[in-house]
């Protein structure tokens, strides 16, 4: 964060030594999940800043014996806002305007989508400079936005579905955005081959990302979301930040399958008193393998015949000032 970066080198240290304990009580991560908000105003040269303190973060990792891959998606601060002209302007009255929701994914090749891709360059920028530099960013299917993507991995035998949706592509200004966001329904068909309940069930586990809360989505999109996006059954779990707190939640209505929500915490928050480790997310294949989302009380929220799902968090730091 601009003007604080002195507070980094003490909370670092806190961070490792955090990751050293929670190394040999659970073992090593095979995956972080990096939820939005990697910068602070979506600056190149915080960016460039971002790759140092990753470096900083998997040299750490490889000193415990072990280098996790790491998916990313952006969140508001992550967004260069734009000057509010034009088609900026337009966007900014996405849920009075039918017409332009449907020219916006009628073709890439329109001034909307433009303003949303050069909003989030530098973001976008910064995925292609950081792949290979040894934090173990990885990238899959791309979809329709900036961010959107699909990823499978093998974990300790498990195949792992990974789908990040980009849902902070209509905060382009400092406004109070809750409860006006929108992610689309063809976000998840670009990036799933136009058929998401066939994609997952390829896989043993299917976790769902967004940089978001589901009470940050306009009630509209939020209809969608539950029906079309992420129906009971589909994805295992959905994972976001965004509001600094962590929390996980599971419910059903009408008798269906629950859906859990796992919300993790910021590494770091505005008020530099209240700076915090990460969650965690543990999928423990039988006898007990990891792998975790970025964000010790352990809670088993989900269980199948191969794996068990854990979420952990940790207290927050309180860094010496």
């Amino acid at each position: 964060m601009a003007g604080q970066e002195w507070l980094w080198p003490t909370l670092k240290h806190a961070l490792f030594q955090d990751l050293s304990k929670v190394f040999k009580l659970a073992g090593k991560w095979d995956l972080v999940i990096f939820s939005g908000d990697l910068v602070q105003s979506g600056e190149k040269a915080e960016f460039d800043r971002l790759t140092t303190v990753l470096q900083e973060l998997w040299s750490e990792f490889g000193k415990l014996g072990f280098s996790p891959d790491l998916v990313v998606l952006p969140g508001n601060h992550d967004i260069k806002r734009p000057q509010v002209t034009g088609s900026i302007r337009s966007l900014l009255h996405w849920w009075d305007d039918s017409d332009l929701q449907a020219e916006f994914f009628k073709t890439s090749k329109n001034e909307y989508r433009a303003a949303i891709e050069k909003s989030l360059r530098n973001y976008t920028d910064w995925t292609t400079r950081a792949t290979g530099l040894g934090i173990g960013l990885k990238t899959g299917t791309p979809g329709l936005l900036p961010g959107d993507q699909s990823l499978t991995f093998e974990v300790n035998g498990l195949k792992v579905g990974v789908v990040a949706l980009n849902s902070t592509w209509l905060q382009l200004t400092g406004q109070n955005y809750e409860g006006q966001l929108h992610v689309d329904t063809r976000q998840l068909l670009n990036v799933t081959n136009g058929d998401a309940d066939q994609w997952c069930s390829h896989n043993d586990l299917n976790l769902l990302v967004t940089h978001h809360p589901t009470n940050w989505l306009h009630e509209q999109s939020l209809d969608y979301w539950n029906s079309e996006i992420n129906p009971p059954g589909r994805f295992d779990a959905h994972i976001f930040g965004h509001v600094h707190e962590a929390s996980a939640q599971q419910g059903a209505h009408g008798g269906n399958v629950p859906r859990i929500e796992l919300q993790g915490i910021s590494t770091s928050g505005k008020n530099r008193q209240q700076a915090r480790p990460c969650s965690r997310l543990f999928c423990r294949p039988l006898q007990c393998r990891r792998f975790a989302h970025v964000q010790d009380m352990a809670s088993t929220i989900l269980s199948r015949d191969r794996w068990r799902l854990q979420y952990r968090v940790r207290k927050r730091l309180q860094p010496r000032l």
